[in-house]
């Protein structure tokens, strides 16, 4: 016996979504349901997910926030190095800059020229770059809260 076409809703669910259900699963049913040795494991499981749905929920804006953070730092960095008798070797490291990790180099470099910077200005181009690496770490503990 046909019934015909049978309308079926199609659910789209973003993966930070499912995981966040998971979690709650995990927490509200399965946990509770577990013996003792594996039930504190169960609720650490349902942590992790939860922290790993609001990363994914997160990925997006912070991936083009650091773009956006990185482009205004090269900016002020490369028009506070243009007024400044600033060694080659500065300049090719800012220039390297590609995320927050290649700003060691940057940073080694200031240190390495600091005395021919003079300490205002080291301390000026170091303070920029710390604000850009303390944005990065707000980002990146915003899912780890």
């Amino acid at each position: 016996m046909d019934q015909g076409p049978v309308n079926v809703r199609n659910v789209v669910v973003t993966p930070g979504e499912l995981l966040d259900r998971m979690s709650v699963t995990m927490r509200g049913q399965i946990a509770p349901a577990t013996e003792a040795q594996v039930r504190s494991q169960a609720y650490m499981a349902a942590v992790v997910l939860k922290k790993l749905a609001r990363q994914l929920e997160l990925a997006t804006a912070h991936r083009r926030s650091d773009e956006l953070d990185r482009e205004a730092l090269l900016d002020d960095l490369q028009m506070m190095l243009a007024s400044l008798p600033a060694p080659e070797s500065l300049t090719e490291a800012v220039a390297a800059v590609g995320d927050a990790a290649s700003l060691s180099p940057v940073i080694a470099e200031l240190y390495a020229h600091r005395a021919a910077l003079g300490e205002q200005h080291f301390a000026r181009l170091l303070g920029r770059v710390r604000v850009a690496l303390r944005a990065d770490l707000d980002r990146r503990m915003e899912f780890a809260a």
